[in-house]
């Protein structure tokens, strides 16, 4: 290993993102690695990712996406439209990819998935390379205006989530109407929400089966609201000079759950292709998923059995620490890991700040999240997590208020918290750090701090 790609300075202004996942899932985005000079485009080349137990811990450099997030925000501005039409051609081939994904899905066609998963990857990957910059840089630029034109601030905020609602609240409206029309008949509601939203709980980690039981226990503990319809926002209410960067970020919005959605309907055909190209090739799935979906691919058409011991080592030491490549992953030693995790660390302050998702003030107890799926929460307890994903709702539903380390303006949780109508500040980068569990903590929503009182 180059010791110069391992040095600890690489990585000491990252964004860090913690989430459920093992290598196989996550090779949707691999082919971010790959250089090539576009416009706006940012390679993913120092994207550091420690898959341990179903869980990743990466970092991502920011340096080079703030500087190409801002010339976004300027350009935007100024009014020029070549990103927002990079965005539109993308955004097509990600309603492309998940149009063809159903298809397969329905009719069980993981060999036309299969023949389709180049364009699928090259999709996703280039949502990575051309959209998660602009997302940092929006957050940056709205706590900017949120400092000097609280009025223009949510204007923006107001006209940015106007529109369609998630998947996630797709999924909630259904059970709502399947209860309805079944009279909360779980026999009939279950396999009927199942056939469309099956993969709704699905994550980097792999497929959640979702059972009768746990359909049962969700409808019972989750709020159903539909959430009164605001005072529609007209773009020419948005001052000119913020018009197209206000349409944009609109857009990111829509982009970025959509996104999501393909993620994990695409994931539950990589699982079907997994589980089959194991019992035919009589592989352990367990072992497999440690690999690279360009790996598995490998050892199956070369019978390269040392990607095989490989899966199997990792498999065992339940852990793959490495820099993602186009096809896999370049292993580092837990040596190089624990030194690039000790540059990180920084001193706790009494008070942080982040961007506020959804106003409101909020005090109540601080509940720690890692891994959403083992850990619960009880109502009224604020979630703090480093992200939350679709995984999440069965906590979000509980608590009281969410506070986050990363995520944009457009991230899952920013829109699951203006859906609930729950206070919520995003990208603190270090509440997981400060704060424990059982803290009593102030979230302040209207003016993005958090801060423990007790």
């Amino acid at each position: 290993m180059n010791n110069s790609l391992t040095n600890p300075k690489n990585w000491e202004t990252s964004i860090r993102w913690e989430y459920l996942a093992y290598p196989f899932f996550s090779s949707l985005y691999n082919l971010a690695a790959k250089k090539q000079t576009r416009p706006y485009h940012v390679v993913w080349d120092k994207f550091l990712c420690n898959f341990e137990n179903g869980f990743l811990i990466a970092f991502l450099p920011t340096k080079k996406m703030s500087v190409v997030g801002n010339k976004i925000i300027t350009d935007t501005k100024s009014g020029k439209k070549e990103y927002s039409n990079i965005i539109n051609k993308i955004y097509k081939e990600i309603n492309w990819a998940t149009t063809a994904c159903l298809k397969a899905q329905s009719t069980s066609d993981i060999d036309q998935f299969i023949k389709l998963w180049p364009k699928i990857q090259k999709s996703y990957s280039e949502i990575a390379n051309i959209y998660f910059h602009f997302d940092f840089a929006l957050d940056e630029e709205l706590k900017k205006i949120q400092l000097t034109d609280s009025k223009l601030f949510e204007l923006l905020q107001n006209y940015i989530f106007q529109g369609s609602p998630s998947f996630m609240s797709q999924a909630q409206f259904k059970l709502v109407e399947l209860e309805k029309k079944y009279k909360g008949d779980l026999n009939k509601i279950y396999p009927a929400f199942n056939l469309e939203f099956g993969w709704f709980l699905n994550s980097y980690a792999g497929v959640f089966k979702l059972s009768p039981k746990w359909l049962d226990a969700y409808i019972k503990k989750t709020s159903f609201e539909v959430s009164a319809i605001k005072k529609i926002i007209k773009l020419d209410k948005i001052p000119k000079k913020y018009q197209l960067f206000a349409k944009l970020a609109k857009t990111a919005v829509t982009f970025r759950d959509d996104k999501k959605k393909l993620q994990l309907i695409a994931i539950d055909l990589m699982d079907k292709w997994l589980r089959f190209e194991c019992e035919k090739k009589n592989w352990n799935f367990h072992d497999m998923r440690w690999l690279s979906m360009d790996e598995v691919f490998k050892a199956g058409k070369t019978k390269d059995i040392s990607l095989v011991k490989k899966a199997k080592i990792y498999s065992k030491l339940k852990n793959r620490i490495g820099i993602m490549t186009p096809t896999g992953y370049l292993d580092i030693t837990k040596k190089e890991w624990n030194k690039i995790l000790t540059a990180q660390n920084k001193k706790n302050p009494s008070i942080i700040k982040g961007l506020p998702a959804n106003p409101g003030i909020y005090i109540g107890k601080a509940k720690i999240i890692h891994n959403p799926i083992t850990q619960r929460i009880k109502k009224g307890e604020i979630l703090v997590t480093s992200m939350t994903r679709p995984e999440f709702m069965p906590l979000m539903n509980l608590a009281g208020a969410f506070v986050t380390d990363s995520g944009g303006i457009t991230c899952h949780a920013a829109i699951v918290a203006r859906e609930m109508k729950k206070p919520c500040i995003i990208g603190t980068k270090i509440a997981t750090k400060v704060f424990k569990d059982g803290d009593i903590i102030e979230v302040d929503a209207n003016k993005g701090t958090v801060k423990k009182i007790n």
